[in-house]
């Protein structure tokens, strides 16, 4: 072993003495050799012998005396450094057990997990199979017993690893709709037999991309909400996510967790992040290791964050997660607030439940959503019948009642269904709504409002019809054919209806005093464009502005974005769809214009198919007109004297340049009941970027070939009317 520095330098001190009180003596001697030479009475010489040998006396007795500091202060040294050496050896053997303690508990995990998974499958399996009560009874303790004891070996394991400082995070992108969803899906099993509401509170700001370690916080959320679930017999669990913004590349994500348990007394508050210690509440139940708080605080750390609580007993708890995360260079929030403000879309709520209808409604006005509720049928009755209102969110206990309103007052509201948890929507096969689960957030409601891009798939009576007898509607629109299209579509709705061809005469017409209900404006004009005229007659109209619906024949979610950010609004695709069509007035047009009408009359349509495949299904665009044969006939005709010019220039185009016709062109044979040929157009927009010039040639030459026999098909239908009408004419 090499020697310490400090004992080194002892023994260099020690030969500095000893050098030092031998040159002394070699002095002492000389001079009193030199006082025993001739002239020994000079007392000068005598003097100077005595005071040398004191000297050399006191020199001894220092130069001792430093020798023994010296030899003891180097012993001190060398147990010293001897000690350190033992610390060392010690230190290094206990990092040695700690790993060996860490990798023996991951292997006994293992070997715990294996047969414990089996069990928990296995328990799961029986319990689905037919089973007595008792025997139901014991599967439920074993579920419940071995689940707990998965939780317990991994609390252990997750302590080790920590303790051993093996613990890592991973740093990866994870949607935060994700790691909800899961949270969610967990507790709400384990609420499900409790009377304890759950609500999920999301700052629909918050950058929906995160860099972080999910599985983590995942843990974390989990742990503070099962402490929750176990201490909370009634009333309410609630989970706000918010954030902070740090930089433009981090953010600090506040995961707050709050119920109305049974809280935690003063006395115990020290002892709630101790390692195996619990509060004197928690040590009741019967299942827990006393390490899920100490994991979340060292993994909150980890992050550089935090965990901290308050309490009051009898009152229940807040527990709060502040961890620190990176954001994805996009930032995207999850709800664009702005845009959702511009849908102007309305809400109304009715539930029994005051804690769900309180949190519905506070997301949805941070989402920028216009909200009411209502208590009773009665209330819902006069609001529906006074007020637009998009959707209605209603609980499943007064859904039928819900339904029954819209379908006499307000067909075109589209009906929600908000099911409790662990409920089961009894649904017929013939009803379509859309469904909102509890605990909903944020993203529930994204989903809600993606539906009213499919309107048509959500009805409660779709026998149900209505006329505006009174309503006074503009069509604008360069294109004389299509002008005539839309014009003949609203005649169905008895409205009083003036149409021009230019968003210049628009303005004219409205600074001349009109007024009309809703304006209906084409977006690509010659001269003036259709969101350059609206902005122009809304500023003529000042604070009462008319509703206009934009229209165009692209589509997507960037021409839709545009028009709403101009301002429009709402939006209808080209060729007009009749469902489409009726809901935008339904939405738009003032109530009181609004008369609905029951159709009676029954369609008995007839199916024409041929060889092989339908080619032409005329019910499929009668469909699509609620049954209006004299509109139909309109649509088939433009549709003959049109689409062959429109084919000839898609073939005589080069593909990129003719995307934009055999996109009309699809549109138009969908309404025209030839949804096939519909699908290869589709095919060949899509194919005509790719430069696959053989594939590209091979659909158009299906493409026209199909059409060739579906203007066949329409010119005989239309010969047929046209002999119909003589004959009626003539009286045959």
């Amino acid at each position: 072993m090499k020697a310490p520095a400090n004992t080194t330098q002892g023994k260099k001190r020690r030969f500095t003495v000893f050098c030092f009180l031998f040159m002394a003596a070699v002095s002492a001697i000389v001079h009193f050799m030199d006082f025993f030479m001739p002239e020994p009475s000079n007392p000068y010489k005598l003097a100077c012998a005595i005071i040398l040998f004191c000297t050399l006396i006191l020199g001894v007795i220092v130069a001792v005396s430093l020798l023994m500091a010296l030899n003891a202060s180097g012993k001190a040294i060398e147990e010293q450094s001897q000690m350190i050496d033992r610390i060392k050896d010690e230190s290094q053997v206990s990092l040695s057990e700690a790993n060996a303690k860490a990798d023996f508990l991951v292997n006994m995990s293992h070997e715990i997990r294996t047969p414990m998974n089996a069990i928990c499958c296995a328990t799961e399996l029986l319990m689905k199979e037919e089973h007595s009560e008792t025997a139901g009874s014991y599967l439920s303790i074993l579920k419940s017993s071995s689940e707990n004891l998965l939780d317990v070996v991994n609390d252990i394991l997750d302590f080790s690893k920590i303790d051993a400082g093996k613990m890592n995070l991973t740093e990866e992108e994870y949607s935060i709709e994700t790691l909800l969803d899961d949270v969610k899906n967990i507790i709400s099993v384990r609420l499900a037999d409790k009377p304890v509401a759950f609500v999920v509170d999301v700052d629909p700001t918050l950058p929906k991309t995160i860099i972080g370690d999910e599985v983590r916080i995942r843990q974390i959320l989990i742990n503070l909400l099962g402490n929750s679930v176990k201490f909370t017999a009634k009333g309410l669990i609630s989970l706000t996510v918010s954030y902070e913004r740090l930089s433009k590349e981090s953010i600090d994500i506040s995961f707050a967790v709050r119920d109305t348990g049974v809280g935690i007394a003063n006395s115990d508050k020290e002892k709630i992040f101790q390692k195996f210690g619990q509060a004197g509440v928690i040590k009741k139940t019967p299942s827990g290791t006393g390490l899920g708080l100490t994991i979340c605080r060292e993994l909150a750390t980890m992050m550089g964050g935090s965990i901290s609580f308050t309490s009051e007993l009898g009152k229940g708890s807040v527990f709060t997660a502040r961890l620190r995360q990176r954001v994805t260079p996009d930032n995207a929030p999850i709800v664009d607030v702005e845009k959702n403000k511009n849908l102007a879309l309305d809400f109304l709520i009715w539930d029994d439940n005051i804690h769900y209808a309180d949190s519905l409604e506070n997301i949805l006005k941070k989402m920028g959503l216009s909200v009411r509720r209502v208590f009773r049928e009665s209330e819902a009755e006069g609001v529906l019948s006074t007020v637009k209102i998009d959707f209605f969110i209603v609980c499943s206990n007064m859904f039928k009642a819900a339904a029954d309103i819209l379908a006499r007052i307000s067909p075109a509201t589209v009906p929600v269904k908000l099911l409790d948890i662990g409920e089961v929507d009894q649904r017929d096969h013939r009803e379509k709504y859309p469904v909102l689960r509890k605990p909903f957030d944020v993203f529930g409601i994204l989903e809600i409002l993606k539906s009213s891009k499919d309107r048509e798939k959500f009805t409660t009576d779709r026998d149900s019809k209505f006329v505006t007898p009174d309503a006074n509607i503009l069509i604008v629109d360069d294109n004389r054919v299509n002008l005539k299209v839309a014009r003949a579509l609203l005649e169905t709705f008895r409205a009083k209806i003036v149409d021009v061809d230019s968003g210049a005469e628009a303005i004219d017409i409205v600074a001349g005093g009109a007024k009309f209900d809703i304006i209906f404006m084409d977006h690509m004009m010659p001269g003036m464009d259709g969101i350059e005229a609206a902005k122009r007659i809304w500023e003529l109209e000042g604070e009462n502005k008319t509703p206009i619906i934009a229209l165009s024949a692209n589509t997507g979610g960037e021409i839709e974005k545009l028009f709403f950010e101009a301002g429009m609004s709402d939006f209808l695709s080209k060729p007009i769809v009749m469902k489409h069509l009726s809901y935008v007035m339904q939405k738009w047009l003032p109530k009181e214009k609004i008369v609905y009408i029951k159709d009676e009359s029954k369609l008995a349509l007839k199916k024409r198919e041929r060889k092989g495949e339908v080619v032409f299904k005329p019910e499929d665009g009668l469909n699509e007109l609620w049954g209006d044969e004299e509109i139909f006939s309109r649509v088939l005709r433009i549709y003959y004297d049109q689409t062959g010019a429109m084919v000839d220039q898609i073939t005589e185009s080069e593909p990129a340049d003719a995307k934009p016709v055999i996109e009309q062109l699809s549109n138009m044979s969908r309404a025209a009941g030839a949804r096939h040929l519909s699908g290869l157009l589709s095919e060949l927009w899509s194919v005509a970027d790719m430069g696959k010039t053989d594939v590209y040639n091979g659909i158009l030459k299906a493409v026209c070939e199909e059409h060739k026999m579906i203007l066949a098909e329409i010119g005989k239908r239309i010969s047929a009317d046209e002999n119909a009408d003589e004959s009626d004419i003539l009286g045959i």
